[in-house]
């Protein structure tokens, strides 16, 4: 892309500030799964690859933290 850096956490903000705009018809859609805390909390994003905008972002899985022993 442009090859600028950016936080994590920023990006997020940006995501969620961003104006809901209708969507239209996708077909080519994104899918990626990422940590928002490593081991601890994790969300997945879609994203219409035609347009390179999010479409959705969908809160993910908690891992399970029993102890195996």
């Amino acid at each position: 892309m442009l090859g600028l850096r950016v936080a994590k956490d920023a990006l997020l903000r940006l995501v969620r500030a961003a104006p809901e705009e209708p969507v239209g018809q996708i077909r080519v859609l994104g899918v990626d799964d990422f940590a928002l805390r490593k081991g601890d909390s994790y969300a997945t994003i879609l994203v219409d690859l035609e347009t390179r905008r999010p479409v959705d972002m969908l809160p993910g899985v908690t891992p399970n933290r029993s102890r195996h022993g």
